[in-house]
């Protein structure tokens, strides 16, 4: 039995698909607008199980047929970590993580914590696995607080992802390439800020494959590593606009400063080492994302429900 929590989240419901042929425990508070005829057909399957609690409420009973844990629960994203206390923001993103983290060793199964590239903050050069860590804002000092305190853990294995895009069962319009394609389809107008900025993106789908790719080798005692950077293509964010533009008639205002400072090129050689390549690319994201907004007429206010705010 595979634990996934989160798993009604922006990437635990595509991953939740990508694992359901295995025997699947899914823990989720479910705090979002997750699809909810997606939530339905999926629990009412023989193989999956679904308990609705906050990881910290979880009794130690329920993993006791577990072969890996998958920890995607969090406070995901600078804007709602600003909004929760912090005492809320750490029970979540920290201790819920060191609570898995401890029940996996003393089960001797694998741990996948999910953190974030944010972590590496404003740098120069290309940075890898070993790079040091700069968080600026709330969300990543979180992050990196729980990479310490889990990877103290032998069975712990952290992977950093990249800024994430494409359609999931639970949608998010607050990512970049998602939040762009819904400016430019409502007002035809995309803001830049700090247009030369790098980004490291990968697609929904390519990140839950990866996860699945990690876990199998785990689970086969193959992984040589315990931190691994997964995403696909690091792209200035002037590029990603311009990408979008071929597809729209759009008017790309480039705005010289913001608050948010971050810019930071990853190395994925890794995670291919370990014999895993992406197969999406930014347009596949950015036409999926068009196609959803002109099949699913919605107004744009509505549309922006879908984030983490």
């Amino acid at each position: 039995m595979i634990v996934i929590t989160g798993a009604f989240g922006y990437i635990g419901s595509m991953l939740v698909d990508v694992l359901s042929d295995e025997e699947l425990l899914l823990i989720d508070k479910y705090m979002y607008m997750t699809n909810e005829s997606w939530i339905i057909n999926t629990i009412k399957k023989n193989n999956i199980m679904y308990i609705k609690s906050d990881v910290l409420n979880v009794t130690l009973d329920i993993f006791k047929n577990a072969n890996a844990i998958i920890n995607l629960a969090a406070y995901v994203g600078e804007n709602i970590c600003n909004k929760v206390s912090k005492e809320e923001l750490y029970n979540t993103n920290v201790y819920s993580a060191v609570k898995l983290a401890k029940i996996a060793s003393q089960f001797e199964i694998p741990f996948i914590q999910m953190s974030t590239c944010s972590n590496y903050g404003i740098k120069d050069n290309i940075v890898d696995e070993d790079s040091l860590l700069e968080p600026t804002n709330r969300y990543a000092e979180s992050k990196v607080m729980a990479e310490t305190l889990t990877k103290v853990y032998p069975s712990t294995i952290i992977i950093r992802g990249a800024t994430v895009y494409g359609l999931s069962h639970r949608m998010r319009f607050d990512l970049i390439l998602n939040e762009w394609v819904k400016d430019a389809y409502f007002t035809n107008t995309i803001n830049v800020y700090n247009p030369y900025a790098y980004r490291p993106l990968i697609h929904v789908k390519d990140m839950c494959n990866a996860i699945r790719h990690i876990l199998l080798l785990a689970l086969n005692n193959r992984l040589e590593y315990n931190i691994i950077n997964v995403g696909s293509v690091n792209y200035q964010k002037i590029e990603i606009a311009k990408s979008i533009s071929r597809y729209l008639d759009v008017k790309v205002m480039i705005k010289e400063s913001s608050s948010d400072k971050r810019n930071y090129r990853v190395s994925f050689d890794r995670l291919r080492r370990l014999g895993f390549n992406t197969l999406y690319t930014l347009d596949d994201g950015i036409l999926e994302v068009l196609e959803y907004l002109k099949n699913n007429p919605h107004k744009k206010e509505e549309i922006e429900q879908y984030a983490n705010i």
